[in-house]
């Protein structure tokens, strides 16, 4: 969504809709962010492996939405 967002016109008629499913999906995923800052392979279950490949996308996804103000650097800064 981060990548469809960057490249979406501004003006699209479904960009907010994109934008507001984005930002539900990044606050669904910084709630189940583990202690050590990763996310896990089953994401709702804390005491599954740490999942490197997601934890990549995961923050690539908030960078992108820090970097384009699309989501709160204070919120999402840190993970």
């Amino acid at each position: 969504m981060a990548e469809l967002l960057r490249s979406l016109p501004q003006d699209h008629p479904r960009r907010a809709r994109i934008l507001e499913g984005y930002r539900k999906m990044m606050k669904s995923l910084l709630e189940f962010q583990g202690k050590d800052g990763m996310w896990r392979q089953l994401i709702d279950h804390p005491e599954a492996w740490p999942e490197t490949s997601g934890t990549g996308m995961f923050t690539f996804a908030m960078v992108t939405g820090v970097k384009n103000s699309w989501l709160d650097a204070k919120t999402y800064g840190r993970a």
